[in-house]
């Protein structure tokens, strides 16, 4: 009777595992590639890495720099977000990538 009652546990644990991670796969395919990220054509500059630049360059004081610097942003999720901008606005024309050897 217990092994019975532990098998219906781990299949019943098994399913709702499996539909859950079969729903967030597909709405994360879903969703993806839709969203934009629309920059001013005032701003030309891209500025993109993780706390260095984050901090370093204020974009409401340089009014052609846009930040899209974000805390322990790893190099590799820079250059993601950095395709994406530039996919998005041909009128960026200067880039500024911080890499960090940590």
């Amino acid at each position: 009777m217990t092994m019975k009652y532990f098998l219906k546990k781990i299949l019943f644990f098994t399913c709702l595992f499996s539909i859950v991670l079969v729903g967030t796969l597909y709405l994360g395919h879903r969703s993806q590639g839709r969203d934009k990220i629309e920059v001013s054509p005032q701003k030309h500059i891209l500025v993109i890495g993780d706390s260095n630049t984050e901090c370093a360059i204020n974009d409401s004081i340089c009014k052609s720099f846009i930040n899209l610097s974000s805390s322990a942003c790893p190099y590799f999720y820079s250059y993601v977000k950095l395709k994406k901008v530039v996919a998005d606005n041909p009128h960026i024309d200067t880039i500024l990538l911080s890499f960090a050897p940590h």
